[in-house]
């Protein structure tokens, strides 16, 4: 009697911690499901490439010195107005992936038992609308600035731009489930910008490469 009492209230207390972190996972984004998006991430390796790294900087410092527009930002806190923070399984603070709860100071000290959370949000599947958002900023900036810039800012754009473009690739496949308006809404806002300033406008872009970098950076690893 004893044994089968104890496994029934190991089972009531398996079910109260895998209950717990479901709700958690809803309540990220204020009590409602975060959007699924699919293979918006990308390997922090990228951005752990000391030469590419320099020759990006070094590429937006040659740019900054010929903007003369030092009044507009493109990449800033406007441009994640109303998009919601990055949630990776894989982050350390976050609902893990793969795996069992092992309890302890930051646990529910319940070791052993399966996390719900792994049929939710399997390993590297990104909550990021802020990724998927750095998506289309990477790709206009690809395809209407550095590339017409291409014979600009040489030795560094060529370099730069085949980095770039490899992110871009593994990036194609990202995309997030329902209503995108208002991440549309902020790209489209930065490429307005952009085309009102013409020129100016693609070397401002230039300039804040280390800015796309850094935000790439910031939401998709």
């Amino acid at each position: 009697m004893a044994t089968l009492q104890k496994s029934v209230s190991s089972f009531l207390m398996g079910s109260l911690a895998t209950s717990y972190l479901l709700l958690l996972a809803l309540s990220v984004q204020g009590g409602t499901a975060v959007p699924i998006s699919s293979h918006c991430w990308l390997d922090k390796s990228n951005f752990q490439q000391p030469y590419i790294t320099n020759r990006t900087f070094m590429l937006a410092k040659e740019a900054s010195l010929a903007d003369n527009n030092t009044d507009v930002r493109l990449i800033g806190e406007k441009l994640f107005h109303g998009v919601s923070v990055s949630y990776s399984c894989d982050k350390p603070g976050r609902v893990p992936s793969m795996g069992t709860w092992n309890g302890g100071d930051d646990g529910l000290g319940l070791p052993g038992y399966p996390l719900i959370s792994v049929l939710l949000f399997p390993s590297h599947l990104q909550m990021s609308e802020r990724c998927y958002l750095m998506k289309h900023v990477l790709n206009f900036t690809l395809e209407e600035v550095l590339l017409p810039q291409s014979d600009r800012f040489q030795p560094y754009m060529q370099e730069v731009v085949s980095f770039l473009a490899r992110l871009s690739n593994r990036l194609s496949t990202c995309h997030i489930e329902g209503d995108d308006l208002h991440i549309q809404r902020n790209v489209q806002s930065l490429k307005d910008t952009v085309k009102k300033l013409g020129e100016s406008g693609e070397i401002k872009a230039i300039g804040e490469l280390d800015l796309l970098f850094m935000s790439l950076r910031n939401a998709c690893v």
